[in-house]
């Protein structure tokens, strides 16, 4: 569930690293998902590992349409 909020906060940002960490810290605050649990499930679905470079970074490079069907995998 967290996830597809995530690619529908993340299909209507702006396509840059602020904006998507932005759209995607306001998510986990208005859940009862702790925010570092919710930051490792995004992390493991957008690069299929626990630990990697900077997510917001990572996802701003990797694109839209890939970072978009990447979580439509979850």
């Amino acid at each position: 569930m967290f996830i597809q909020q995530v690619a529908g906060a993340v299909r209507a940002s702006e396509w840059t690293a602020p904006a998507i960490e932005d759209a995607v810290r306001a998510l986990p605050g208005s859940r009862e998902i702790p925010a570092k649990q919710a930051l490792l499930a995004l992390r493991a679905a957008v690069t299929g590992r626990t630990v990697s470079p900077p997510l917001f970074e990572t996802m701003y490079l990797l694109g839209r349409e890939r970072t978009l069907a990447r979580l439509g995998r979850w």
